[in-house]
């Protein structure tokens, strides 16, 4: 039983980390304030099991990680596109064709279409 509750302690604290990681270089100030609480309460958790850990509360110590940073990074993106679903910006692969984006399919720094969505949210020159 004490396996099962290392592998939920250590998903709890590296999604407890990589959300808190999200949210301070965000600025939630509040968000970041109330996660630390978790980090500290799974890290208990954690450090009441772990010392006399056998051979599979190991593996389930190991394994509650990788899952639980991809869970968080995936649950912050949700939340992201909760906060403004009508309209979001350039994503980092968008950003790297600047003006040269695919939905205008002009060259690089040329001006936009008039249609394109993102006409003023990528910069035009190379200022």
């Amino acid at each position: 039983m004490s396996a099962v509750y290392l592998l939920a302690s250590t998903f709890g604290l590296v999604f407890a980390l990589g959300l808190q990681s999200q949210l301070v270089n965000n600025g939630h100030h509040v968000g970041a304030f109330f996660n630390s609480l978790a980090i500290g309460a799974c890290n208990l958790v954690l450090f009441k099991l772990a010392p006399d850990a056998s051979g599979l509360e190991v593996a389930a110590y190991l394994a509650g990680g990788p899952f639980g940073i991809v869970a968080s990074m995936a649950f912050y993106r949700r939340i992201q596109r909760r906060k403004s679903p009508a309209r979001r910006g350039p994503n980092a692969d968008e950003l790297a064709y600047c003006a040269g984006c695919r939905l205008c399919a002009v060259g690089a720094w040329a001006p936009h279409q008039p249609d394109c969505p993102w006409a003023d949210a990528i910069p035009r020159s190379k200022a």
